[in-house]
């Protein structure tokens, strides 16, 4: 935990994993030598460089921590003992009895109805992140039908990722996942199990 709130307390800055910045580096790069801007050019490159290796190692530190809570969060309960069973009373002798079939209208009037949920799940995600590929492959599992916005490549579902999470102070990290407005930051098969099962998705 206390590593978790170190790196949470640091700045993590998705722009760095932008793609773009190979280019940026690589043209500031070949600023031929003799020119006034070289060692300006250098000097920001670096700090490129340097600021994505931060980036990196920062958000590699939560998905380890996130990874090994999923494990913490999956482990068994441990087994309660059993008390020993009562040795066997004498009985009477059993009567059979007959008892009617239930009719298929009968049944049917009995099964209860299942409340459907009003939209797919929402899983907040980024390209890099393994916790990520685990939740989608789980619900992809349990047949559960989801929609996987990038907040790292779509600009409208990073405000939307940011929006969501003050709106119901979540902490930061990916996955977020939406279950018709419950949510889950991280993932745990058996959590959200659960929330799926109380939104009605199994």
């Amino acid at each position: 935990m206390n590593r978790y709130q170190a790196v949470m307390s640091e700045t993590l800055d998705p722009s760095y994993a932008d793609p773009a910045f190979d280019e940026v580096e690589a043209l500031l790069r070949a600023v031929p030598e003799g020119a006034k801007e070289r060692a300006a050019a250098l000097a920001l490159a670096e700090e490129i460089t340097a600021g994505r290796a931060r980036q990196r190692k920062l958000m590699a530190d939560l998905v380890a921590f996130q990874e090994a809570q999923a494990t913490v969060d999956e482990a068994p309960a441990a087994r309660q003992p059993q008390p020993e069973p009562e040795p066997p009373q004498e009985e009477a002798e059993a009567v059979p009895a007959v008892v009617a079939e239930p009719s298929a209208e009968v049944v049917a009037a009995a099964a209860p109805t299942r409340r459907r949920p009003s939209s797919p799940v929402i899983v907040y995600t980024t390209s890099w992140c393994g916790v990520c590929v685990r939740a989608k492959s789980y619900l992809d599992s349990v047949k559960v039908d989801y929609v996987e916005k990038d907040v790292e490549k779509d600009e409208r579902a990073a405000k939307e990722y940011v929006k969501t999470r003050k709106a119901n102070g979540l902490g930061g990290g990916v996955p977020l996942i939406d279950v018709n407005g419950l949510y889950m930051v991280g993932f745990g098969a058996q959590n959200l199990e659960r929330l799926l099962k109380k939104q009605g998705y199994l």
